[in-house]
Order: structure tokens, then C-alpha cells, then sequence
């Protein structure tokens, strides 16, 4: 058995979406495969699970808070107690809230910690003690992937020598296309996608957008995705007068038809390990407008080749006059299409698959005969 932890599978985010993918598709490819998480009973993950995935949830604390130590420690015991009983051939651990208490938990088990890191070194800047401990454990867990090169290059000597890249699965256009140019008004939709967090430059989108719209009637902006800063964007958008212009549409598990629908897709972060959303918008055949000095999206997104590029430093007044030329031209936003579908971002799912298969071929140990396996998806731990 493969046992995938994560603290929470409730949160919308990008981690929780690739966990849940890739152990699905574990499953399909002949893996036994369990997933732990500590959400309270009727908490469904926002993101469901393959029916061959068997769930296990210990209700321990508020999964979707900050931890303190006293459920942490509780956490790591019924971790210990899980892999005991189960004794699996591999656990990765999804994020550092998992994989510093599952290396540590596990220690002297026998059962071999993968650590899944889906953050680059800014997130730990206010966060010291956090990232001391996730140096700790690097040196003692089996093994530390990252979902980027780029990610990889921004961590310390100590971390870059154990980090494997496995890239995060992007969803699969399929050979479907955005509707780039829209209606025939001149109107459309902006299209954002993401965690509505922190350093996701989402207020600076929303100003943006307020310093066109007056010359954009026919044009609204769409953030999908929730979060802590959903109320005071919100805010925002009523100071500057843009709220009726702006759709907080929140999380949605159908995105690919957001995609499909839009006509310019911007991805205003600051700081990305991959720049996911922005992948998958141009694998949709979206142009994308972001910043240059975001290495991530950078690294994806070539200006006048599939989207333009803007500076950090000028913020929404950078951004803004990209914004109102590529909703003005739609002739160039078609250009950028076309760019779009011929770039090629890194995480295909059979790819990523492939690269987790060998990663547990490198670190698991060989298989021995396993216990009596719960024959329901979900156990809940009372």
C-alpha cells in the first residue's frame, strides 16, 4: 500500500487537487492506494476521491487552522498507530503541516517517508521556526519532492541535494478551445483562477481592472476560487466601484468550463511554484497576462508569444495598460491563441503518474503481506 497524508482535504488549493489526482490515478495504474487526513466526519473533500482510494480520517482539531502542538502530537501518534497497523510500503506526505510531523511520527517504523513540498522558500519568510524544521526533516526523510526546477532552484544547498522534481498534473484541455474572441459587443471576461490568498497579487488585479473598466463596458472579471482575502477584495471592488463588474464566483469543481468560457486569462502572482492555472489556461488555448518577475509564470508565459508580461514593480498601473489592449484587440488575443496551444507546459498526467511510479519504485520497500484492509472508503477514527 501506498499511504498518501495530507492535514486536510477539505481546502480548495492546488496540493489538495494534485493529491487527489494522482492517488486516483495511482489506483488506475494497479497501486493500492490509501489517503490520511485529520477533517471531521461529514467534511468532504473538495476535491472527491477515486473510489478505489480508501479514505481515512482522524478528527483530531480543526484540520483546516493553524496547528498547535498538542494536536499535532496527537496527529502523530494515530500516524504511528495507522502505519503500524497497515504497515505500507511507502507514505508520502503532502506539505510541510504532513511531512515534518510524519517523518518525525514514523521514525524507527520501518515505513519509508516521502516529503511532498508544493511551496517555494518566500512562503517560509515570516515562518523561521517552520522552516527550520522542514530542513530538519529533509535529512531524515527517504526521500523530498518539489513541483518545479524553478522551486527547486530556490531552496537552500542542503534541500535542492534531495529535492526530485514531479511536476504537478495540469487538466487536460483535450483538445478543446477558449472562445478568445468573444462576442461580436466587444465584450468578454477576464479570467482568474486560484486560492484567493496572499501573494496571489489578486488586489492588485482588481485595481487593475478598476482603471479600465470605464473604457471597458462590456468587459467583467472573474476570480474563481475562495479564500481569507475573499471579503476584503470584496471591499475593494465597492471602494473603487467595480463590484457589479467583478464575479467572486468561488470554488468550483467543473473549472475547465471557466476556461472554455473566458477570453484572456491573468495570473497576477508574485510568487508561484509552478503557475498551475496558468499552464492549464494556455493549454486551453488562453492568452495570459502575468508578471515577468515571477520566475514561474516567466518561465511559461513568453510576451507577444502566448501573453504578455508586465512588471511587479509598476503594479496594477504596469498591468492595467496590458489588460485594455488585449481587451481592445481581439485580433491579438487570437495571435496569442495560437501560441498558446503550441506552447507545451510541463504535467501531463500520464508523465507525472510515470515520474510518482518511479519515485515509489526508488524509495518504497519491497512489499509484505498487509493486513486486513477496511473494506469501506472512509473509516473514521471516533
Amino acid at each position: 500500500m501506498i499511504l498518501f497524508v495530507i492535514k486536510s482535504l477539505a481546502v480548495a488549493g492546488g496540493a489538495e487537487r494534485v493529491l487527489a489526482t494522482v492517488a486516483g490515478g495511482l489506483v488506475e495504474r494497479g497501486h493500492e492506494v490509501a489517503v490520511m487526513s485529520f477533517d471531521a466526519p461529514g467534511v468532504a473533500p473538495a476535491y472527491p476521491l477515486h473510489p478505489g482510494v480508501e479514505h481515512i480520517r482522524h478528527p483530531i482539531g480543526a484540520a483546516t487552522h493553524r496547528s498547535g502542538l498538542v494536536g499535532t502530537l496527537r496527529r502523530m501518534v494515530r500516524l504511528r498507530r495507522e502505519a503500524s497497523c497497515r504497515r505500507p510500503r511507502l507514505c508520502i506526505a503532502f506539505m510541510h503541516s504532513a511531512y515534518v510531523p510524519a517523518v518525525i511520527a514514523l521514525a524507527g517504523t520501518g515505513v519509508p517517508v516521502v516529503a511532498s513540498e508544493h511551496t517555494i522558500p518566500d512562503y517560509f519568510a515570516h515562518r523561521r521556526v517552520e522552516f527550520a524544521l522542514v530542513r530538519l526533516v529533509a535529512g531524515l526523510a527517504s526521500g523530498m519532492t518539489t513541483v518545479s526546477e524553478h522551486a527547486r532552484s530556490r531552496f537552500p544547498a542542503a534541500l535542492r541535494n534531495v529535492m526530485t522534481v514531479v511536476p504537478n498534473p495540469a487538466l487536460d484541455a483535450r483538445g478543446r478551445q477558449a472562445d478568445v474572441l468573444g462576442s461580436q459587443e466587444g465584450g468578454g471576461t477576464i479570467l482568474s483562477v486560484g486560492r484567493l490568498v496572499e501573494g496571489k497579487g489578486l488586489e492588485i488585479l482588481v485595481e487593475a481592472f478598476a482603471l479600465i473598466a470605464g473604457e471597458r463596458p462590456g468587459w467583467t472579471l472573474r476570480l474563481v476560487g475562495d479564500g481569507p482575502l475573499r471579503e476584503a477584495l470584496r471591499t475593494l471592488a465597492s471602494r473603487l466601484r467595480v463590484a457589479d463588474r467583478i464575479a467572486f464566483v468561488g470554488f468550483v469543481s467543473a473549472v475547465d468550463d471557466e476556461y472554455l468560457r473566458a477570453q484572456l486569462f491573468c495570473a497576477p502572482s508574485l510568487v508561484e511554484s509552478q503557475g498551475l492555472a496558468a499552464a492549464e489556461a494556455l493549454s486551453f488555448g488562453l492568452p495570459v497576462v502575468a508578471f515577468a518577475d515571477c520566475e514561474a509564470l516567466a518561465e511559461i508565459v513568453h510576451d507577444g508569444f502566448n501573453g504578455r508580461l508586465a512588471r511587479a514593480n509598476e503594479g496594477a498601473a504596469g498591468l492595467a495598460p496590458l489588460l485594455a489592449e488585449l481587451t481592445a484587440d481581439a485580433e491579438q488575443r487570437a495571435l496569442l491563441a495560437r501560441g498558446a496551444t503550441a506552447s507545451r507546459p510541463s504535467g501531463k498526467l500520464d508523465e507525472v503518474l510515470a515520474a510518482w511510479e518511479s519515485l515509489v519504485a526508488a524509495h518504497a520497500r519491497e512489499a509484505t503481506a498487509q493486513p486486513h484492509r477496511h473494506t469501506n472508503q472512509t473509516s473514521i477514527d471516533r
